[in-house]
C-alpha cells in the first residue's frame, strides 16, 4: 500500500512537487488544495 500525500499550495513550486510525487511508484494518490490548473493535470 502506497502512499497518499497532500500538498497545499497553487503555485509553480506544488506543480513540481506534485510531479515529482506523480513519478514515485510508492505514491498511490496525491491531494492538492486549492491546486491549479498545472497540478490538475497531475
Amino acid at each position: 500500500m502506497g502512499q497518499t500525500i497532500l500538498i497545499i499550495g497553487s503555485g509553480g513550486r506544488e506543480h513540481a512537487l506534485a510531479q515529482s510525487f506523480s513519478e514515485s511508484s510508492s505514491v498511490d494518490s496525491i491531494i492538492c488544495s486549492p491546486g491549479n490548473a498545472g497540478t490538475a493535470s497531475v
